[in-house]
């Protein structure tokens, strides 16, 4: 029945500093701790069957705003995942925030230096964006022929590159579903409008117009523009009655809209 002793050892414990004990990592003398991200590289290197490795990675790279290297892991995880929607998704959204990235250090470098040569680059950036886009949309839709938020967000796409006619398609198609209905319209109305088919535009805004009655606060930002397109187009229609009552409860809706109480305040 001999007592037996532990080790000193693990009797006695190291004091462990406040850093330590809240990040959890030991700090050993002489050895500079891993950074997430390099925890991660390393688990890549060590695991590249792991699909989770190449997705955390992605995201610390993004949430980092390097975007373009998040853009290279996840294009190495596409076929780890067996080319997976998801992870096709994922990269396809990583390529249009690096695209967007670019257009932005574009877009600074035109105010500080105009030009142009810096110009033409945002330019160029701008356009490579857009296509970029209606390339992605256009595939997804086709993908989920059934998911209107998609149609409407393709319509979008159209819309930016003036391909008015097949933009309205997408709208009228994303407006059968009654939460959408309200956006749907107004960017119909939007492409008509381009094309100077006044009349059906306004027709396209007030009935954007019915479907938020009775629904205000939930569709309040989509009532809000509605009334804004109806009120200017209506105004270069000379239906100033029409424009007058659309302004007046805009303006009571939100005294700073866009230029809402100038056109208001003409009007009068």
């Amino acid at each position: 029945g001999e007592k037996k002793l532990a080790p000193p050892s693990a009797a006695v414990k190291a004091p462990v500093s406040e850093p330590e004990r809240e990040s959890g990592v030991r700090r050993h003398p002489g050895v500079i701790p891993l950074t997430a991200r390099q925890r991660l590289e390393q688990a890549v290197r060590e695991e590249p069957g792991t699909l989770d490795h190449y997705v955390q990675l992605a995201e610390v790279h993004t949430a980092e705003g390097r975007y373009q290297d998040a853009e290279e892991v996840l294009e190495k995880a596409l076929p780890v995942s067996g080319h997976a929607p998801a992870i096709l998704e994922l990269w396809e959204d990583t390529t249009i925030l690096r695209m967007q990235q670019r257009l932005a250090i574009a877009e600074q470098r035109a105010m500080d230096h105009p030009g142009s040569e810096a110009d033409e680059l945002v330019e160029g950036i701008q356009e490579k964006l857009k296509r970029l886009e209606l390339d992605i949309y256009s595939r997804r839709s086709q993908v989920s022929p059934q998911d209107h938020e998609l149609r409407y967000q393709l319509g979008l796409r159209l819309k930016n590159l003036g391909n008015y006619s097949q933009a309205a398609a997408c709208f009228q198609a994303a407006g059968e579903v009654s939460q959408l209905q309200a956006r749907a319209l107004i960017a119909e109305g939007e492409c008509l409008q381009y094309q100077r088919h006044y009349a059906k535009a306004l027709r396209c805004y007030l009935q954007a117009l019915d479907h938020t009655r009775g629904h205000e606060q939930k569709y309040l930002a989509d009532r809000k523009l509605a009334l804004y397109r109806a009120s200017v187009l209506a105004s270069g229609l000379d239906q100033e009655d029409v424009a007058r009552t659309h302004l007046e409860e805009l303006v009571d809706l939100e005294p700073e809209y866009a230029d809402a109480r100038r056109r208001l305040d003409k009007l009068s």
